[in-house]
């Protein structure tokens, strides 16, 4: 070949080059712009069936926590939490901070073989549209356990509530002496 011919040859690999490189960029952009739109519509579909926040739902009243003696290793918190949401709300599970226990867990009391014992709710808490559910002594409660110290009359512990969606409340526990 001569250099006119490479020369030739070169411009021609080049000018296929771009048009190639600009084909497929526009190609990208074109799939871009088709993938843009229909996440866009989803989005907007969904947003008109957007459940508010579990945790923003929910009001919770008569939170306490029980004091313990100075060895204790576990301790019980209590409370109501209503659901003012139109669908069911659900309590998957609850934390403490480890400075304040190693875990904190949703429990229950359960009567088996003539024994009172306490069984996890690895369930969580469903709580109906509209409906109060009470954490009690007795009943369904907030086990904290592996105390790091004792639950002091007049102090507080924060709890979070972790709710099925993902989202959280913290809340404030008062520490009271109420002995049954």
């Amino acid at each position: 070949m001569t250099f006119h011919s490479n020369f030739l040859l070169r411009i021609f690999r080049q000018f296929l080059y771009l048009v190639l490189r600009r084909s497929m960029l526009t190609l990208t952009t074109v799939c871009l712009l088709i993938l843009s739109i229909t996440v866009s519509a989803n989005n907007n579909v969904h947003a008109q069936n957007i459940p508010l926040e579990m945790a923003t739902s929910v009001s919770i009243n008569d939170a306490w926590a029980r004091a313990t003696f100075a060895l204790a290793k576990t301790g019980a918190a209590y409370l109501s939490v209503t659901n003012s949401a139109s669908q069911t709300v659900v309590l998957k599970s609850v934390s403490v901070e480890q400075s304040i226990a190693m875990i904190a867990q949703l429990h229950h009391t359960v009567m088996e073989n003539d024994m009172m014992r306490m069984q996890e709710l690895e369930d969580g808490i469903r709580i109906k549209a509209g409906a109060t559910v009470e954490l009690s002594p007795g009943g369904m409660h907030i086990m904290v356990m592996g105390l790091q110290k004792p639950l002091n009359k007049d102090g507080s512990i924060e709890i979070t509530l972790h709710f099925e969606d993902g989202s959280q409340l913290i809340q404030n526990f008062p520490i009271l002496d109420k002995r049954n």
